[in-house]
Formats: structure tokens, C-alpha cells, sequence
């Protein structure tokens, strides 16, 4: 009884075991028919870049900037020949050039002129050497005062250049139409509006050039003076003791100084108010004249 049992538990087991085959067969070949979908995967290699046209190089920033630096500075010297010398070689060492120049002043302070010579110049110097410059200038004098301000042309600077490329295609455009032109009316228009775009084109051209030499050439604002002795220029911040004794000793001296002009100014006055004092004195003596006489033609 118990054979036929153990053979239908083997054929079962068979039946499971290939059913089992089958569906792993099945999702195996479906998963090569998938791969071979054309539609699969669909946009992986399409190119998502923007197509590059003509019209994309004018959207192109430069960021070629244009900056003008300017530089004042007030230095003292004590030796005002050997430091203008200096200041004039080492400029022109770095490869820069005078724009003006102003000289003033008489004899030196040493042989007892009250006049301090003094020179104004305005100095251009390549940008790139500006810093080196400056620093060379600080070594040399006894720089009281220093500023730097900058400028940036940038925009202004590639808007005229791209005016004049389109005042360019413009010139092109009536040099054309005035080779073909055969009537006298429109030779002469197209004559006058040409040399009117010459005109402009030149102009602007010119401000490029003069854009040009500023951002290459820096500009320095230099003043010197002669002096016997340096200004102090130590921005060191002063004890409590020492603001009350400078302002002990301003007080003394403000004191001393109008005790000063008060008496220059009685001396000035003195003439006048004894004159005054005078007439004075006299006016009284005739009053009391007049009463005496009064008087004694009373009593007679």
C-alpha cells in the first residue's frame, strides 16, 4: 500500500521542479527581449548642449577690465635737489615720463630764504610699476599725506569699440552706395553722411586712445616740499597724561598769544586815544571857562 503513495509524492515533486524550470526560463527570456526595445533608454545619448551659433560669440563677456589708478602724494624733504632727482630718475627707470612740472620757492631754507621751495608734479608711470613706485617715493620724502582712487572703464570702453564696429560696417555700406550712385542729389548725401561717420568713428577712437594711456600709464599726483624740520606722521594714539599736557601747554601758548595781539593792538591804538585824551582835555578846559564866565558876569 505504501508504493503507489511514494510514487505519486515523486511525480509531484517532479511536476514542481519543472514548472519552477519554466518560470525561471520565462522571466530570463524576457529580460533579453527588453534589452533589444528600441525605445529603451530612449534620450540617453542625446546631446543636451545648446547648438553653438554665430550669434553666440557676441554674447561673450570680456573680462579684460579697464582701471585707472591715481595717486597723490604730499612728501617733505630735507635736501630738496638730491630728492627731486630721484624721484625724477627712478620714474623714468621704471619706465615712466613727466606730464608737467612746477618748480616755486627761492633760495634754500638753509641760507635764510623764508620762502620753502616747492614742486608740483604729474607723473605717469606704467600701471604694473605703480606699487613699486610709490614705495620707492615713501623711502625717499616724508610722506604726510596719501591717496589712491581708482576708476573702472570697463563698460564705457568696449561700448565705444563695439560703436565703431558698427560705424565701420555703416561707412562700408555708403562707400558702396556712393560708387554706384549716379544722380548728383544722392552722391552729395551719401558724401555728407559718409564723412559725417568718419567724423564720429575718429572721435571715438580718440577717447579709446586716451582710455588707453590712462589705464596703462597711472597717474601720480607728487608734491615736495623743502622743510627744516619732518612733519611728525605717527598715528600712534596718546596717553591720558600727554592730552592733558598738550592741552595745558596749547592753553599756555592761546593765553600767551592774546596777551600778544592785545598788546600790539594798544600799541596801535595809542596815537588815537591820546588824541582823543587831547581833545578831551581841552573841550573840558573850555567848558569850565564858559561856566566861570558865566559866573562872574552873574556876580557883577
Amino acid at each position: 500500500m505504501k508504493r503507489p503513495f511514494d510514487l505519486k509524492l515523486l511525480l509531484l515533486l517532479l511536476l514542481t521542479c519543472c514548472v519552477l524550470l519554466l518560470s525561471a526560463c520565462g522571466a530570463e527570456g524576457g529580460d533579453t527581449v527588453g534589452t533589444g526595445d528600441p525605445n529603451e533608454n530612449l534620450g540617453e545619448n542625446i546631446d543636451t548642449e545648446p547648438e553653438k551659433t554665430d550669434d553666440a560669440e557676441y554674447t561673450t563677456v570680456n573680462t579684460n577690465t579697464k582701471i585707472i589708478r591715481t595717486v597723490k602724494i604730499y612728501g617733505e624733504t630735507k635736501n630738496f635737489t638730491n630728492a627731486n632727482e630721484a624721484v625724477i630718475s627712478q620714474l623714468k627707470a621704471a619706465g615712466g615720463y613727466v606730464e608737467t612740472s612746477e618748480i616755486t620757492g627761492g633760495e634754500s631754507l638753509y641760507n635764510g630764504s623764508k620762502t620753502p621751495k616747492n614742486a608740483v608734479y604729474v607723473l605717469r608711470i606704467p600701471a604694473d610699476k605703480l606699487e613699486m613706485y610709490v614705495e620707492s617715493l615713501k623711502s625717499m620724502l616724508n610722506v604726510t599725506s596719501y591717496s589712491e582712487s581708482t576708476q573702472d572703464v570697463t563698460l564705457n570702453y568696449y561700448d565705444i569699440q563695439s560703436r565703431i564696429k558698427t560705424l565701420e560696417i555703416k561707412k562700408s555700406s555708403l562707400e558702396a552706395l556712393l560708387e554706384s550712385a549716379k544722380n548728383v542729389n544722392d552722391i552729395v548725401t551719401y558724401q555728407n553722411e559718409l564723412f559725417q561717420v568718419i567724423s564720429e568713428i575718429e572721435s571715438l577712437k580718440s577717447k579709446l586712445n586716451v582710455y588707453d594711456n590712462k589705464v596703462t600709464y597711472s597717474t601720480v599726483n607728487l608734491s615736495v616740499i623743502e622743510v627744516l624740520e619732518y612733519t611728525e606722521t605717527t598715528s600712534e594714539e596718546k596717553s591720558f597724561g600727554d592730552k592733558i599736557s598738550d592741552t595745558f601747554v596749547s592753553s599756555w601758548e592761546s593765553l600767551g598769544t592774546f596777551f600778544e595781539y592785545f598788546a600790539i593792538f594798544i600799541v596801535a591804538v595809542f596815537p588815537v586815544l591820546l588824541l582823543l585824551g587831547v581833545i578831551a582835555v581841552i573841550v573840558i578846559i573850555i567848558i569850565k571857562l564858559v561856566k566861570r564866565n558865566k559866573r562872574n558876569k552873574h556876580n557883577d
